[in-house]
């Protein structure tokens, strides 16, 4: 019961300490993203555009095959 307790005190300390840590971090990486944040958005679009394009040439590509 006591390895218990010892074990839970200290994963609790250094998990909070980890994300008080990352929170501050997340911040100050945040802060200079901002300038570049509609050209990360737009990229992130022009990806899922053509991923969607490809998955959508593959489906049909498929099933015309089996058409056939």
């Amino acid at each position: 019961m006591l390895f218990n307790a010892l074990g839970a005190i200290t994963f609790v300390t250094v998990y909070l300490t980890l994300g008080y840590l990352f929170g501050e971090t997340i911040e100050d990486l945040l802060g200079r993203v901002r300038p570049y944040e509609r050209i990360i958005l737009g990229l992130l679009l022009l990806g899922a555009l053509i991923w969607a394009v490809r998955e959508w040439r593959l489906y049909h590509n498929n099933t015309d095959d089996e058409a056939q």
